[in-house]
């Protein structure tokens, strides 16, 4: 498996990126989840490739915290040298040690806007007082 993600990732990224891969969090589905009872050394000095860790502003019609709360972070403090490339970073709060490179999705950074799915099925901008404005 290591060796045919290593061909995948020399393949599609180039020999550059093929030795500092994060292989346990690339190419995988994180929606609404953290990592912050990992230990930082899980993460650090790596890239983590074609990853979704999109984090919901809040569940629907709920004004307490979600369980993906945009506003806290979701690395454990202590990272280092942690890039996400190619990943779905909508609603991930930048933090010490984290690099989000241009080519990942994150509405959230780019435009300060918060992102959360409504009854309707669909993802939608929030205005300051956090109900929705706009879709996506």
């Amino acid at each position: 498996m290591k060796i045919l993600l290593t061909l995948i990732l020399i393949l599609t990224c180039g020999l550059a990126y093929a030795d500092t891969i994060n292989e346990t969090y690339s190419f995988q589905d994180y929606t609404h989840q953290n990592f912050l009872d990992k230990d930082p050394s899980e993460f650090s000095n790596t890239v983590i490739f074609r990853s979704t860790l999109y984090q919901e502003a809040r569940q629907h019609g709920d004004d307490n915290e979600a369980p993906s709360d945009p506003r806290k972070h979701i690395f454990p403090e202590g990272i280092e040298g942690v890039i996400l490339r190619e990943c779905n970073a909508d609603n991930v709060k930048k933090q010490e040690g984290l690099t989000i490179e241009n080519n990942c999705s994150n509405r959230r950074i780019r435009s300060f806007k918060k992102i959360d799915g409504q009854p309707d099925g669909r993802d939608w901008v929030l205005k300051q007082n956090n109900k929705p404005d706009y879709p996506l």
